[in-house]
């Protein structure tokens, strides 16, 4: 009940008072990863509005997010599977160890986010933006991404070469 509410009430919100709601929603522990009480996978948070925010933990699996204003948000180990995350601006944000498996990436700011140890496996970056991105560790196998959208990114500058193994990032066509 509570969460078919919530899936509606957001629906009817503007991008900053669903910022207001997630916000709350993750404060009083409603949405974490292991125990989510409201799931919001599918929720609709479509040009969401926040910056600066704890979002850590937070199931969002295939929510939509396309064109999101999330500046410096921190979404560590936050569940973001087939997100879509299309032309979303996550310039500086904390996606420690965040699962964005088949998350929909296209032209998507990451500028200096911090993706180490994040699961990118079968993710369309297609056009994203990895300038200064932390890439450490992260799991990009099968993820649709350009050779120079690699090295533009903090931690694989000058060791990118397609179809072989590195040690922070395993990169297949």
């Amino acid at each position: 009940m509570a969460q078919a509410r919530t899936q509606a009430v957001l629906q009817e919100l503007n991008p900053r008072r669903k910022a207001w709601v997630l916000q709350f929603l993750r404060q009083a522990d409603l949405v974490n990863v292991k125990y989510p009480f409201i799931n919001l996978a599918r929720a609709d948070l479509s040009k969401i509005m926040m910056s600066d925010a704890d979002l850590h933990g937070t199931m969002l699996s295939e929510a939509d997010l396309h064109e999101a204003q999330l500046r410096e948000i921190i979404l560590r180990a936050s569940d973001l599977t087939r997100a879509d995350l299309h032309e979303a601006h996550l310039t500086g944000a904390d996606l420690f160890e965040a699962n964005l498996t088949e998350a929909d990436m296209r032209k998507a700011n990451l500028r200096d986010a911090d993706l180490t140890g994040a699961s990118l496996l079968r993710a369309d970056l297609t056009d994203a933006d990895l300038t200064g991105a932390d890439l450490t560790g992260a799991n990009l196998s099968d993820a649709k991404v350009s050779d120079e959208q690699l090295k533009a990114a903090k931690s694989l500058k000058d060791d990118i070469k397609p179809n072989e193994k590195i040690y922070y990032v395993v990169l297949t066509p």
